[in-house]
């Protein structure tokens, strides 16, 4: 009779879980970087709760992210960027001014 109970259970518990809303897949931000184009004007991204000047999105390639830094390339691994500002830099600047 334990066989029966723990089979009545499990059909239950997926009659439950069938019943339940579906979650809606969660977005993360190294999604987003791989449909942004490359040339894409970025002013900062945060990196672990830090934040990185940044003048433009390169590339995405097998997990890492390419951005220009001060005319030079500065890649980092995309599981690790937390948040982006786009556009212009200059825009940042002015907007921080005001």
């Amino acid at each position: 009779m334990g066989k029966r109970k723990n089979c009545e259970m499990a059909q239950a518990e997926n009659t439950a879980a069938e019943a339940m809303p579906k979650r809606k897949k969660v977005k993360k931000v190294k999604d987003l970087i791989k449909k942004l184009p490359p040339g894409y004007p970025v002013s900062r991204i945060m990196v672990k709760g830090a934040t990185e000047d940044v003048t433009m999105f390169l590339n995405e390639k097998d997990g890492l992210a390419y951005f220009n830094v001060d005319g030079q390339v500065g890649a980092y691994e995309a599981r690790n960027i937390n948040g982006i500002l786009f556009g212009a830099a200059e825009a940042a600047e002015e907007e921080e001014e005001a």
